[in-house]
């Protein structure tokens, strides 16, 4: 309890933390560029949409990196949960990595 007594407004508990947060800035950050670029009538593609998520990740991972504390296996879990619930999604979604649900890619036939 202490720990988040002397940290300041901006500090996370530890690494696992400030990876995950900088994990959802980077999503997110996505998410509000492709809709300001369509309000605004602009295209976009998917490079710039990477290259938006990358920088607001690494941005939120520098801005955070001094005020959180750095255990030595919180990151290490963290990825290796995320690690076997994209493993896990890959492997309800094999053969055809297709999302989950009908089969959209065939054509339809109409009698």
């Amino acid at each position: 309890m202490s720990r988040w007594i002397e940290a300041g407004p901006h500090t996370l508990a530890d690494r696992a933390e400030a990876l995950a947060v900088s994990l959802l800035a980077g999503l997110s950050s996505v998410v509000v560029a492709v809709y300001l670029c369509d309000r605004l009538g602009f295209a976009f593609t998917p490079h710039p949409m990477l290259a938006v998520a990358a920088s607001a990740a690494i941005a939120t991972i520098a801005w955070l990196r001094a005020g959180a504390v750095w255990g030595s296996g919180e990151a290490a879990t963290f990825v290796g949960v995320l690690a076997t619930a994209f493993g896990w999604l890959m492997w309800m979604a094999r053969p055809d990595f297709l999302p989950l649900g009908a089969d959209r890619t065939s054509p339809t036939t109409s009698s």
